[in-house]
C-alpha cells in the first residue's frame, strides 16, 4: 500500500499528497466491491439480485466507507481478501459447472492474492490459511473421467499456493 500510495502522491505536495493517498484507498474500496460482486455472481449465477444486494450492502456499510476514506493499508488488505474470495468462488462455480475443480493456474492466482494481502497487512495471514485450505479441498474433490489418471496428490495444490504466497 505504501509503495502504491507513494507513487501516486509523489507528484504532489502538502495536502494534495494526503488526498492522493486517500484516492488509493478509495480505489481499493471500489475494487473490493467489484470483486465481491464477481464472487457472488459466480456462486449464484441464477440470482443477479443477490449480487446487487450483497454489493450494495457492503458499499453502504459504514466501516467499508470509513476504511476507504482513510489513507492506510486496510483498504488494500480488503482488496486482496475480496480477491481470494472471488477466486475461490470462481473455482467453486467452475467445479460445479464443468466438474473441473482445481487447475494449476489457481495456485498461482490464490498464492499471489494471499501473498500480496500478507505483504500489505500482516493480519491478512488468514488469507493464506484460507487459500491453502481451499486448494486442498478443491484438489482433493477433483472429479476424474474414466480414462484419466490422477497426476498429482492433493498435497501439491496447497503446497503450490503456500510457496507462491511466501515468495511474494
Amino acid at each position: 500500500y505504501y509503495i502504491t500510495s507513494a507513487t501516486f502522491s509523489a507528484p504532489f505536495t502538502g495536502d494534495a499528497q494526503v488526498y492522493a493517498s486517500r484516492f488509493v484507498s478509495l480505489a481499493c474500496g471500489a475494487l473490493c466491491l467489484v470483486l465481491l460482486w464477481r464472487g457472488v455472481r459466480a456462486l449464484w449465477p441464477e440470482s443477479p439480485q443477490l449480487a446487487i444486494l450483497a454489493t450494495g450492502f457492503a458499499a453502504l456499510w459504514p466501516l467499508h466507507i470509513n476504511i476507504g476514506a482513510m489513507a492506510n493499508n486496510d483498504a488494500m488488505a480488503g482488496v486482496f481478501a475480496a480477491w481470494v474470495f472471488e477466486r475461490i468462488a470462481q473455482i467453486a462455480s467452475r467445479s460445479q459447472r464443468e466438474s473441473v475443480g482445481w487447475k494449476n493456474s489457481d495456485a498461482i492466482w490464490l498464492g499471489l492474492a494471499s501473498g500480496l494481502g500478507l505483504s500489505s497487512k500482516s493480519t491478512s495471514l488468514v488469507l493464506m490459511i484460507v487459500a491453502v485450505g481451499a486448494a486442498f479441498v478443491f484438489a482433493r474433490s477433483r472429479v476424474l473421467t474414466s480414462d484419466e489418471k490422477p497426476t498429482q496428490s492433493p498435497i501439491f495444490a496447497p503446497l503450490g499456493v503456500l510457496i507462491i504466497a511466501l515468495l511474494v
